[in-house]
């Protein structure tokens, strides 16, 4: 089901059109799967595995793999062609050029690179030369309400004029979306109800720490000329178009996991440890990725995990796949032959890449896709 939404602030409708559809499939696939396990050559050097390539980026073209290394803060460049390390491109982590704690990454056109820390974003080039910079910690009073900050953990639009960011109240969830105009540093905050409402999955310890933990992975990524927002909580898909603004929600429905995730068994605890008892439990609940474009079949792909069962002291998840046509119509939904839960899968040549730990060397399991 697609909805028209319109977020707290008045938008203007610029080329972009609600559009007749029920959220039902407009064609039925029949797909088969084959798997194929390959390893990427690093020679004599390690390539960073540790953060699961949570800040790694594929090139538009799919050639090449860049990978952010935060514990040497240097980029490593993967030649997906040969599957081997390329080389790799070392950044300052303070002075001028100094990308602070990297938190966050975005291969962009033309050689250069986004790179965010938690108070601000930098664009550099390949020689580590920081072109670019915005610190959200110096944003003019005005903007944002008492405790709100900016998570700059964001992306750059395809024509590189605007960085969109989430912003939240407080250090954890997201109250909705903040746009930067990189050209006159303009910035213009649009809350985004769907977005504050996930604040029901942050738990808060009332120890000495008093943290607060949301348990849910939220995803932001600009294809089209539309911006894509989605979580790993819920079955739905929230667009933005990039002219007029206008958001659109889209809910679907699945047959083989739960649509969302459990509620939470409290949203408050005594002491920070027992957090992690709280994320075993989750563990084992449904888990959504992000939504991946292929331009080839101009189609949205996306791996759901569930648990399945135990063996042998490892834990074996089933894998479901979604694909979406470019209007977000839903075309397809069935389990896949892969057992673990996927965080990271990139789309190369009409094919899924994901990522696996092999020994602590970087390994993908290539899940091919045929229809019949």
């Amino acid at each position: 089901m697609k909805r028209l939404l319109f977020p707290a602030i008045l938008l203007l409708t610029i080329g972009c059109t609600d559009k007749d559809s029920d959220g039902h499939a407009t064609e039925i696939l029949s797909l088969s799967f084959e798997l194929d396990t390959v390893m990427v050559d690093a020679g004599d050097d390690m390539i960073y595995v540790m953060n699961s390539l949570f800040h790694a980026s594929m090139s538009d073209d799919g050639k090449a793999l860049f990978n952010f290394n935060n514990q040497e803060n240097l980029l490593e460049v993967i030649d997906m062609d040969n599957l081997r390390l390329s080389h790799k491109i070392p950044f300052e982590r303070e002075g001028p050029n100094g990308t602070g704690g990297v938190s966050g990454f975005q291969n962009l056109k033309g050689g250069n690179y986004l790179l965010t820390n938690y108070t601000s974003m930098g664009i550099f080039s390949e020689k580590g030369q920081k072109e670019y910079s915005f610190d959200f910690s110096k944003v003019p009073e005005g903007i944002f309400e008492e405790n709100e900050t900016v998570v700059p953990e964001g992306i750059i639009s395809e024509d590189g004029k605007s960085f969109y960011t989430f912003y939240a109240k407080g250090w954890a969830g997201s109250n909705g979306i903040v746009k930067l105009d990189l050209e006159t540093g303009e910035m213009r905050r649009t809350p985004v109800d769907q977005l504050k409402a996930l604040d029901r999955f942050t738990i808060r310890s009332h120890d000495e720490y008093k943290m607060e933990i949301n348990m849910v992975a939220r995803y932001i990524s600009w294809q089209n000329g539309k911006l894509l927002i989605s979580n790993s909580a819920e079955n739905q898909l929230l667009v933005f178009c990039a002219e007029g603004e206008n958001l659109f929600q889209f809910d679907f429905l699945a047959h083989l996991t739960p649509n969302q995730i459990m509620e939470l068994p409290t949203r408050d605890v005594d002491d920070f440890e027992e957090i992690p008892e709280i994320f075993k439990v989750l563990d084992k609940d449904v888990f959504f990725g992000n939504w991946l474009y292929d331009p080839l079949k101009e189609r949205y792909y996306r791996l759901t995990s569930f648990f399945e069962k135990e063996v042998e002291n490892r834990t074996e998840y089933k894998v479901v796949l979604t694909v979406l046509d470019s209007e977000y119509n839903q075309l397809y939904e069935g389990l896949t032959p892969l057992k673990s839960k996927q965080l990271t899968a990139f789309v190369r040549e009409g094919k899924l890449y994901t990522f696996e730990n092999i020994e602590d060397e970087l390994g993908f399991v290539i899940l091919s896709m045929h229809e019949s």
